[in-house]
């Protein structure tokens, strides 16, 4: 997809590993700030790799990073729910 060098790099790891701490402690203490922060972040994420990729695959590949900060959201959410059942109120609005 137009990507050179390694797949995996430490900064990958160091962000992905920060993304979710912040997520989890957003759930566990202040739920509703989580969806300013996961919107904010991946703001930041996009506009940080803007236009790094190009040709026919790039937009393959801004979905791919999509999908995959999803999935990489989606584990602290659960366990932050699941150790803090009342985060589900504040993050339905109530």
């Amino acid at each position: 997809m137009g990507m050179k060098g390694p797949a995996f790099r430490m900064m990958t790891f160091y962000v992905g590993g920060v993304e979710r701490m912040i997520t989890l402690t957003l759930v566990l203490w202040a739920p509703a700030q989580l969806p300013l922060f996961i919107g904010g972040w991946i703001a930041l994420k996009m506009a940080a790799n803007w236009q790094r990729q190009k040709g026919a695959d790039a937009a393959q590949g801004n979905l791919l990073a999509l999908v995959g900060n999803a999935l990489s959201f989606s584990i602290p959410i659960a366990v932050g729910v699941w150790l803090n059942p009342t985060a589900i109120t504040a993050l339905n609005g109530a």
